[in-house]
């Protein structure tokens, strides 16, 4: 697992569309679905329901979603200390 996709994870449970992450993420709509799609295959389980109104999140999603938006606010904050001593 790496940050790229916990950012498109966050991207697109932050917007409730692939599409709008894609854009948010200056990626295309078919990468950020892959990104989405490995991030399900690597944890096993399901992040979001889709239909044709757009995705929502599992509620296995939304506990992730916490979890990884503190894990990334935390990696992000460790970089900028990081800079600041270099």
């Amino acid at each position: 697992m790496d940050f790229y996709r916990i950012e498109c994870f966050l991207a697109a449970a932050e917007t409730g569309s692939m599409t709008k992450a894609a854009e948010k993420m200056c990626v295309t709509q078919p990468s950020m679905s892959f990104q989405i799609r490995e991030l399900e295959r690597e944890l096993q389980i399901p992040l979001f329901e889709r239909d044709y109104r757009g995705i929502r999140l599992t509620e296995a999603g939304r506990n992730l979603q916490t979890g990884f938006a503190r894990i990334l606010d935390s990696y992000r904050k460790l970089v900028d200390n990081a800079l600041a001593c270099a």
